[in-house]
This record gives structure tokens, sequence and C-alpha cells, in this order.
């Protein structure tokens, strides 16, 4: 649709603003009496055709002509000479254009006012979402570092097990030792006793034989209780491990969802931003 418009001043210019954004709208021409006038100096700017004077301009094919000065003698002009197939839309009409675009402008303007606090508010909540999402890595690695240790411990665990059932296998054939020494102690009193005065020196050995092997003994039971405590512990241990690695595997999990909520939520504030810049980009 070809346009032209009469009257650069405050209302055709808005006017021009509006049409020059419309793209099934081709703005032909604009006149004004003053040469300076705001609209023309836009119009030139588009490169859109300007005069002072708008009856040469009535001869060529046009569909509509605005006339936005409300001067009831430009309106009289145009009648008089406009054609048939052109529409005259009069100061009055002219008039509603503008209120709805003043209209445009003022919501225009609050959008662009909304979308820039908007705006700002999201670069705010990205650089809190960033400050989250490092907290939540330094999680992720606690956790991680607590992972080796409880499997470091757990490691350990298993070995000195270990080494307590191989203490306990030494013990077994120190105590089978020990029982062997001291029936060779009682063996040899007996033989010592027969021997008469001659056995007396080895009943004296005899003797020693069977105390060590008392003595033995008993260090041996001593050490079996205190293994049985070290396994009661790596057992209690163990026990603990078993639930701080629940714990661990747990907690992994919740930093890894919250970690994926705050990536999908970076990405929707992004979206939201790159909208509210392009509101504000509107003119």
């Amino acid at each position: 649709m070809k346009i032209g418009i009469v009257g650069g001043g405050e209302g055709g210019t808005e006017i021009i603003r509006v049409l020059s954004g419309l793209s099934n709208v081709e703005l032909a021409w604009v006149t004004d009496i003053d040469p300076k006038a705001p609209g023309l100096m836009i119009a030139k700017e588009n490169g859109v055709l300007t005069k002072q004077d708008f009856l040469p301009l009535l001869s060529e094919e046009i569909d509509c002509v605005i006339e936005a000065t409300g001067v009831p003698a430009v309106k009289k002009s145009l009648i008089g000479n406009i054609s048939e197939n052109t529409t005259l839309i009069d100061g009055k009409g002219a008039n509603l254009i503008m209120e709805i675009v003043q209209g445009r402008n003022t919501l225009i303007a609050e959008l662009k006012s909304m979308a820039d606090k908007l705006k700002n508010d999201l670069e705010t909540l990205n650089k809190n979402l960033q400050v989250v999402g490092d907290a939540v890595k330094e999680v992720e690695t606690g956790v991680q570092k607590l992972r080796d240790m409880n499997h470091t411990l757990q490691t350990e665990s298993k070995q000195a097990v270990v080494s307590v059932d191989r203490t306990e296998s030494v013990l077994s054939l120190i105590k089978s030792i020990s029982h062997q020494t001291k029936i060779l102690g009682i063996n040899s009193s007996i033989e010592a006793a027969r021997a008469g005065e001659v056995g007396k020196g080895f009943n004296v050995v005899a003797g020693e034989i069977q105390k060590l092997a008392t003595t033995s003994n008993s260090s041996v039971e001593e050490i079996e209780q205190i293994l049985r405590n070290i396994k009661d512990c790596i057992d209690k241990v163990n026990q603990g491990v078993d639930g701080t690695t629940d714990v661990t595997e747990k907690q992994a999990q919740a930093s890894e969802n919250v970690a994926a909520s705050l990536n999908q939520l970076s990405l929707i504030s992004k979206e939201i931003k790159d909208f509210a810049e392009e509101i504000v980009a509107i003119d």
C-alpha cells in the first residue's frame, strides 16, 4: 500500500515512524510547508520523497493520503484535488492514528523498562547461579575425595583382617608348640625323678621348660584377646565406612541433580534474557 502524508509536525512524525516499520506499507512521500519540519528530516533519512507542496503529488497513483496538519484549508484542498481511487484520512482520523501511535509508544516504553529490569535481574540471577554452581562443584570434589578415602580405608581394613588372621594362625602354632613343650617338660621331670641324684640338675631344667610353656601359653591367650578386640574394632570401622559410603553416594547423586537443575535454569534464564534484550531493542 502506497501512502502519502501531508504534515511533518509532531503528529505526522510519529505516524512516519510507525509506517516506516511496516513491511507491507510504502511511504511514497511527505510534505510540509516548513522545510525544517522534523517529519521531513526523518523522511529524508529513510529515503522518502519530501516536498513543501502536496498538490503536484496528488496526480500520481497513491492508495491513501493522511492529512496530519489539522488545518481545515488543507483538508479542503485535498478533497478538491484527490483522486477518487485514493482514500483520504483527515485530521480526526489522523488524530486517532496518533493516539494509537502514542499508546503504542507508551506501551513499548513500559515494556522496555520492564524488560530492562528483567534483564538486570536475570544477570544477577546468573551470577548467583554461577556462585551456587561453583559451590556444587566444590561439594562434588569433596564427595569424590571422601569416596577415595572410604575406598582406601576399606582396602586397608581388609588387609588388617588378613594380617590378624595370619597372626592367629601363627599364635595357634605357638600354642601347639607351647603345649608340646609343657608335655616335654613333664616327661623330663618324670625321667629326672627316676634318675635320682644324677637327674637333679636336669629336673631344674625341666621345671624351667614347664614355666616357659605356661608363660608362652598365657601370652598367646592375651594376644588372642587383643586380636579379637582389634577385629571387633575393624568390623565397627567397616560398618561406619559402609554407612558413610551410602551417605556419600546419596550426596553425590543430590549434587548431580542440583547441577543439572542449575544448568537447566541457566539455559532458561539465558532464553528469557535474550527475549528481554529483543524487547529493549524495539523501536
